[in-house]
């Protein structure tokens, strides 16, 4: 008997602290304050956003492109925003361009590529944020971070250098070339190009402070580039391009 009532005892004991424990988790999970995701810590509607970034090119077989660069962007309300976007670059051959222009005596081609690259001053763009998307991150319930997720479209001029063609008299005529111009052509293209081009992409900021967030964005940038060794045939290019950096809100 008396090991038959240490029993119930425990049983009761254990099925009151459940009933407690159940009572507790509804009346939390019936606390909007009690609620951090529903109640958006970090608000935008009518803050400046300037962002300082880097950016490299992903897709590019011939010339591996750095952006660096500045956005600006005016936050309409917590999850739209307009601004402008000012980007720099500089470039380096891939091994693929460096094996191409090569002397044949060395084990090349002797064939530079027929790509344009961008300009010193290589993008302006107006563009749009819509940031329908936000929540929070815990680390070993010690820190939150929180972060949202955003879609950018927009659009602009891309400035490029005109390619450099040029072929030494001692290497073939690539196909589809004017052989009146060969050998020792000297195609380089018509100068400067302002090649416009639409943009999507998407990103997230992650907030560090209220006036700081870390930020990285993954972008498609679509533009018709003309070749003039193709006799001006005119092909959609895809640049993508992957940037990280800091945004400062004020």
């Amino acid at each position: 008997m008396k090991k038959i009532a240490i029993q119930v005892a425990t049983a009761l004991c254990l099925l009151t602290f459940s009933f407690h424990a159940l009572a507790d988790v509804r009346s939390d999970r019936y606390q909007p304050d009690a609620d951090a995701v529903k109640k958006q810590r970090f608000t935008k509607k009518g803050k400046h956003e300037l962002s300082p970034s880097f950016a490299l090119s992903t897709n590019d077989a011939f010339y591996q492109v750095y952006y660096f660069g500045l956005l600006y962007q005016y936050h309409v309300r917590d999850w739209v925003s307009v601004g402008v976007l000012l980007n720099g670059s500089f470039s380096q051959p891939t091994g693929l361009t460096q094996t191409l222009t090569t002397p044949r005596d060395q084990g090349g081609f002797e064939v530079t590529p027929d790509v344009r690259q961008p300009f010193f001053l290589s993008t302006i763009a107006a563009q749009a944020r819509f940031a329908p998307f936000y929540g929070k991150l815990t680390f070993f319930s010690e820190a939150v971070v929180y972060f949202d997720f955003y879609i950018t479209v927009g659009g602009g001029l891309f400035l490029t250098h005109a390619p450099n063609v040029t072929r030494s008299k001692s290497a073939p005529v690539p196909p589809g070339v004017d052989a009146t111009i060969a050998p020792g052509y000297d195609e380089g293209g018509d100068g400067m190009g302002f090649l416009p081009f639409g943009q999507v992409g998407i990103g997230q900021r992650y907030f560090l402070l209220r006036w700081l967030a870390l930020r990285w964005e993954f972008d498609l940038m679509l533009m018709p580039e003309a070749f003039s060794l193709r006799g001006g045939d005119t092909r959609v290019r895809l640049n993508m391009q992957f940037s990280i950096g800091f945004s400062f809100f004020f």
